[in-house]
């Protein structure tokens, strides 16, 4: 008798759910599904608004936007501390930083790109709220504004920092910036904020290359 009720607990204890990568698959997947509907709110949201309503909103004399090699470069120089930080402290390789929440369904060997990206959410939020712009876009004369040229401030630092965080799990959001007039990417598309150039010389080149030839 004792025989015949141990035998179904141990069914039990080996049949059920572990905590394993497995038992978290659909997590990627839901992200995966989130993503998307962000993208799609994203776009539809650029496509309301028209050149004439963003002329409308942006002052005549706000600087133009920091060109998309050297955000690109800025953003490279935002995420070198927190992976330099994030590589000491988990001992991998710089290669497990590439695994992405978009790109595996390991959900545990995306815990070091996970930390990378919120510690460089952090940072970055917390600097763009404050002072307008990040360690890598000060070292490229570029800043945050928001669209009418007013400084960017807590709130709409956060929700960049949020989508900044969600851009950064998926990159293939950030192809969006690639057909909007600003480059303006879906974290910009949410805080209604915009990437600046700031030399000085930049307002002249802008003008000049807008003019016809």
């Amino acid at each position: 008798r004792q025989r015949h009720l141990t035998i179904p607990c141990e069914m039990c204890i080996r049949d059920r759910p572990g905590f394993g990568a497995a038992a978290w698959i659909h997590v990627p997947l839901l992200a995966m599904v989130l993503m998307t509907v962000l993208l799609a709110v994203a776009f539809f949201r650029a496509l309301s608004t028209t050149p004439e309503e963003e002329a409308a909103v942006r002052p005549a004399d706000a600087p133009p936007h920091l060109p998309f090699d050297r955000r690109l470069m800025a953003l490279g120089i935002d995420l070198l501390p927190p992976a330099i930080l994030v590589l000491l402290v988990f001992r991998v390789p710089p290669s497990e930083l590439l695994f992405l929440p978009s790109w595996t369904l390991d959900i545990e060997r995306t815990v070091p790109s996970l930390v990378m990206i919120l510690l460089t959410c952090v940072h970055t939020g917390v600097s763009e709220s404050v002072a307008g712009t990040t360690l890598g876009k000060r070292l490229l004369h570029g800043g945050v504004l928001l669209a009418d040229g007013s400084p960017l401030g807590i709130g709409r630092g956060l929700v960049r920092a949020i989508f900044k965080g969600v851009l950064l799990s998926a990159p293939i959001l950030g192809i969006l910036a690639l057909f909007h007039r600003d480059r303006r990417t879906v974290a910009d598309l949410m805080a209604r904020s915009v990437v600046v150039d700031l030399r000085p010389e930049a307002k002249e080149l802008s003008r000049h290359d807008d003019e016809p030839s």
